[in-house]
């Protein structure tokens, strides 16, 4: 399986109770049109979690959220026609609607309204499609990330996909990563990106080749009730889509206010050397962070702001005593880990045995809930990924590729 010459994938996948990692090769057809054949490809399994998420809902609850998803999709609105947001982001947040719709399309959600909440008005109007797919994507999952500088000229990232099953009936059906062919200078960028079937890519990891990774963790804040704020996984989108074009700080600012809140973490490659930065942000806030340039320096993010007396997180942050000791707990034992890691010759191998861990309990690295990892290495001169199955899927699968010699 080739896509466009960019990357070459090698499938080693072994029978499990949710099948193999799927790679979708979407890159022979736009973006628009690859969309509404992901939203296709996932479209039962879309049925079956919305119907379960709206029947968690009384009536006064569902307008609620319709309401609430009217407000959102007025306010991505507004960034397309505001002149105070750069051109380029605005092209990106129009395209993001281009795309949504065409995965709306694919994945029938027309016939959901029809079927289940035909006559149901809300402010006077239908409920329609479009008021669903929103209410989708105004929804977050768990998960950790870090970054490790293996030397001035390289670092690796790893991520744990973590989705627990909050609405009675499994979030996946399958595993999948699905590649699309983004508009870009010169040729065009395949992007590749985990899929949680109800959410648009870039929600969980996702890369560009051997230029770009990002990943993204779920942080715990109270709920908007600002009309213009945007739900976080429309920002994710919008920073995997452009790419290395522009730094994910200046994205997020440009975007503010937001429904929920997220850490997205970023590795990208310039012509003689290798970066990593980190912005949490949440309602009108956000907070940016780079990785040193020091060899063994670290970044670690878990569902908890990075420090809990920094304004964003005391004016948002809400999470229960118990669950934040658990993942506090979650970071020492990784600082202790990395530590070691650092003083070793083999950085790679040490963080795949970190991932391995079942230290923790419900928060150990390799629990019950993590759906799949993945481990990137950049360095100027070349990169490679691997994505495993988590310990969800109970047997060794993974997908892996390697770009060479880039400079």
């Amino acid at each position: 399986m080739t896509t466009d010459g960019l990357l070459t994938p090698e499938l080693e996948a072994a029978k499990t109770s949710l099948g193999p990692i799927h790679h979708l090769d979407l890159t022979s057809c736009d973006i628009v049109a690859a969309h509404h054949e992901l939203g296709a490809e996932v479209r039962n399994q879309v049925e079956t979690f919305l119907l379960a998420r709206l029947g968690s809902l009384d009536r006064t609850q569902l307008l609620r959220q319709v309401q609430r998803a009217r407000q959102s999709r007025s306010a991505i609105l507004q960034r397309v026609r505001s002149r105070a947001i750069d051109g380029s982001i605005r092209s990106a947040v129009r395209a993001y609607l281009h795309c949504l719709s065409a995965w709306t399309s694919g994945a029938q959600l027309d016939s959901i309204v029809r079927r289940n909440l035909k006559g149901l008005l809300v402010d006077g109007l239908p409920v329609s499609a479009d008021d669903l797919a929103i209410f989708l994507q105004d929804e977050e999952a768990g998960c950790q990330t870090g970054v490790l500088r293996e030397d001035e000229r390289s670092i690796i990232m790893w991520h744990t996909e973590e989705s627990g099953e909050p609405q009675g009936c499994s979030r996946f059906d399958k595993l999948r990563l699905a590649s699309f062919r983004v508009p870009g200078r010169g040729r065009p960028r395949v992007i590749t990106a985990f899929i949680y079937p109800d959410l648009l890519p870039g929600s969980a990891f996702a890369w560009s080749g051997g230029d770009f990774v990002q990943a993204v963790d779920t942080l715990h804040v109270r709920p908007s009730d600002t009309p213009s704020a945007i739900p976080v996984n429309a920002v994710t989108w919008l920073r995997l889509f452009l790419g290395g074009d522009g730094a994910s700080a200046g994205i997020v600012r440009a975007l503010a206010p937001f429904s929920g809140g997220y850490a997205l973490t970023s590795v990208y490659r310039t012509a003689s050397s290798v970066h990593a930065d980190k912005v949490e942000f949440a309602a009108g806030m956000a907070e940016s962070s780079a990785l040193p340039e020091t060899p063994g320096s670290a970044l670690f993010q878990v569902n908890l702001f990075s420090d809990p007396a920094s304004k964003i997180a005391l004016e948002n942050e809400v999470i229960d005593v118990e669950r934040r000791r658990l993942l506090e707990r979650r970071i020492a034992r990784t600082q202790r880990t990395l530590r070691m890691i650092a003083r070793s010759t083999d950085k790679r191998s040490g963080i795949s045995r970190m991932l391995a861990s079942r230290v923790g309990g419900g928060y150990a690295y390799c629990n019950e809930s993590v759906k799949a990892t993945i481990i990137y290495r950049m360095s100027v001169e070349d990169a490679s990924v691997r994505v495993g199955a988590g310990p969800a899927i109970r047997q060794e699968q993974h997908y892996s590729v390697d770009w060479g010699h880039t400079g």
